[in-house]
């Protein structure tokens, strides 16, 4: 039965990375692959629990007859609850910030993008771009900031073939971005959330590595933009709700929103509360200040649902959503098989380098969206204690696997830079790719070239800082 479960998950996995050529939607297939594989193990269960749970069945059982029925009871309430919990953490994180950005972008908030970034100087205008990408994305997700970016830079620029390597750009500094800091991106979240990191310190190890990727990039990408820009004369009026907020509302709508979410941590850690209870005390008190703002009209709904952007905004989530719960489901189920154990104790006795396995699992990323990916890396180790280590012959190669260790630290990294080496690794790519139909071949010609170098230039920063602190 593991032997199917496993089949089937490669099958699914190899569907999801086809997406573009198959056209099967990927959260229909990750949602198939979930339930599927939970219904075949379920009919495996004695087996499965005796191997994996024999003490918390027996604790379970209470001195009761263990009998079939019991067993899916066992499974249903104390095995797969515990997926679906950690999965709901995330979703209702997710849910949260995609809200709270909504609020923000269906008031107008990030129009002074637009004016502020506005120049004719070709190069100049991509290093504003890179760098505004790569400071929003530490604090929105990295697929929202780049969509934000690429409506702004249509604005400012517009001539689609004279876009294409400041969409590359907006690209690269969102996932670099996005994967140095804990709420950056849906697989550093998932790090946080498995207790593997610690915001401030995961931020500091990440920070220059992704910083000088996104440099690196850019710069290879700025031979390359042509010297004459054509930039609208004017930028026009916006186009959307009749009632806009004065400049003064619209700058406290920034400053809680983008506030309160870089917040997030700190109240995680002084609460220990899960960090979605942040993000949705963030996104109440937004949508409060909305309604004082307009309370005359009372129609913020309505207001929300005005936006061309918060309306794709919402389907891209909800899409994501069910995308990343039937992964987590699937993983879950080969974790509970048993499978990815034997694999992590293959990967430990025949490579037993983090280095080489992240940097395996970037390129594997490329093709296959790096979510997934993250997922089953992240379960195919525990997070280490410091008297486990300690208590070990082979302690520093398992001083890797402790928390803030350089595994996941690499794992978040490489998975997001390698996702980046094409269109199709990464949901943010796929999003830009669809937005400003970036040809896929194009990109591999004339652009994966320097992420593949910027990533291995951050990635040589982070061996040096490593192997120096």
């Amino acid at each position: 039965m593991t032997l199917v479960i496993v089949s089937i998950l490669l099958i699914g996995y190899f569907l999801i990375a086809t997406e573009h050529l198959n056209k099967l939607n990927k959260s229909s297939v990750a949602m198939f692959l979930g339930v599927v594989g939970w219904i075949l193990y379920i009919f495996n269960g004695p087996e499965y629990v005796q191997s994996m749970h024999s003490a918390e069945y027996l604790a379970f059982l209470d001195g009761a007859v263990s009998t079939q029925e019991t067993i899916k009871n066992f499974i249903a309430s104390h095995v797969f609850m515990q997926y679906v919990m950690s999965a709901c953490q995330v979703i209702l994180f997710i849910i949260a910030t995609s809200a709270i950005i909504e609020v923000l972008v269906a008031n107008e908030v990030f129009e002074f993008l637009a004016v502020w970034m506005r120049t004719r100087h070709s190069k100049q205008l991509l290093w504003v771009v890179a760098l505004v990408t790569f400071l929003l994305s530490a604090e929105i997700d990295n697929l929202t900031t780049a969509v934000i970016m690429v409506l702004v830079l249509r604005k400012l620029v517009p001539q689609s073939k004279q876009r294409f390597y400041y969409s590359c750009v907006i690209l690269v500094a969102a996932n670099a971005g996005g994967c140095f800091t804990a709420i950056g991106d849906v697989t550093s979240l998932i790090l946080w959330t498995k207790n593997a990191i610690t915001p401030s310190t995961f931020a500091l190890d990440l920070a220059l590595p992704a910083v000088v990727t996104v440099v690196v990039t850019t710069f290879l990408a700025s031979l390359k933009v042509p010297d004459h820009l054509d930039v609208r004369s004017s930028l026009g009026k916006y186009v959307g709700d009749d009632y806009i907020l004065p400049a003064w509302q619209r700058f406290i709508l920034f400053v809680v929103g983008i506030g309160g979410l870089w917040a997030i941590p700190t109240l995680h850690n002084v609460t220990k509360l899960p960090p979605f209870v942040g993000a949705l005390c963030v996104m109440s008190l937004l949508w409060v200040l909305v309604q004082l703002f307009t309370w005359k009209r009372m129609d913020v709904i309505n207001n929300l649902s005005h936006s061309g952007f918060s309306a794709d905004v919402r389907t891209s989530d909800a899409s994501q959503i069910l995308f990343f719960m039937g992964i987590y489901l699937a993983v879950g189920v080969v974790t509970e098989t048993g499978a990815l154990h034997i694999f992590a104790n293959w990967c430990d006795t025949n490579i037993h380098n983090t280095y080489i396995l992240t940097a395996f699992f970037g390129l594997v990323s490329s093709v296959l969206d790096n979510i997934p990916l993250v997922v089953a890396s992240t379960s195919m180790y525990p997070v280490l204690d410091a008297a486990t280590v300690a208590s070990s012959a082979d302690a520093a190669y398992l001083l890797d696997f402790v928390q803030n260790g350089s595994y996941w630290e690499l794992l978040s990294f490489c998975t997001a830079m390698g996702g980046t080496l094409l269109t199709i690794g990464t949901v943010a790519g796929f999003s830009v790719a669809s937005l400003e139909r970036i040809p896929f071949l194009s990109y591999i010609n004339r652009f994966s070239w320097m992420v593949l170098i910027g990533w291995l230039c951050g990635l040589l920063v982070y061996f040096i800082t490593d192997m120096a602190f």
